[in-house]
């Protein structure tokens, strides 16, 4: 990634820290509340998630020189995995498919010596993910308890949606950075 070390360090721990919630989920089960087929369809979407969320991480560490080739397969193969999710009935697959475009996207530019690719196609981009990201943030705002009991478990905040939700705008926030980058 290019640009100053602290931003390529911060998206590394966000994008990690965003992964490594999505594997929580998946290893837990807790998508939901879905039982048997539903369940693991959720759960390999979860781990479609951690798959993009790290690879996220992994392109944003400062001065890792990883071959672009590398990353391009990486990037094709959740594209593939998104389509596969996707025509299984998962929803939201077009999503994880755009992101993978576009951090494939991002490695074919910087491979070829430029800090971006044409600005009509970046900036598409940026505008995609961050109105993304502004839904994203639409949809976690609170709504108000219903009961003043005791607060949920670890096991209920994993399974909400809102924790899906938080992921995704992380990482659509992420993707901003780095197009911006």
């Amino acid at each position: 990634m290019h640009g100053p070390a602290l931003v390529g360090w911060l998206l590394t721990g966000v994008c990690a820290l965003a992964g490594a919630v999505c594997l929580t989920r998946a290893r837990r089960g807790a998508v939901g509340g879905t039982a048997g087929r539903a369940a693991r369809r959720a759960r390999e979407a979860a781990v479609a998630e951690t798959v993009m969320a790290w690879s996220m991480a992994l392109m944003s560490v400062p001065g890792a020189r990883l071959p672009g080739p590398f990353y391009v397969a990486l990037f094709a193969a959740s594209a593939l995995w998104a389509l596969s999710l996707r025509s299984r009935g998962m929803g939201h697959q077009l999503h994880h498919l755009t992101e993978a475009a576009a951090m494939g996207y991002l490695v074919l530019s910087m491979s070829a010596g430029h800090h971006g690719g044409p600005a009509v196609v970046t900036g598409g981009l940026l505008l995609y993910f961050a109105g993304y990201a502004v839904a994203g943030g639409v949809r976690l705002l609170p709504v108000p308890a219903a009961s003043g009991g005791p607060g949920p478990s670890p096991s209920a905040v994993l399974a909400s949606p809102g924790v899906t939700d938080a992921c995704r705008l992380t990482l659509a926030l992420a993707m901003c950075a780095m197009l911006l980058g």
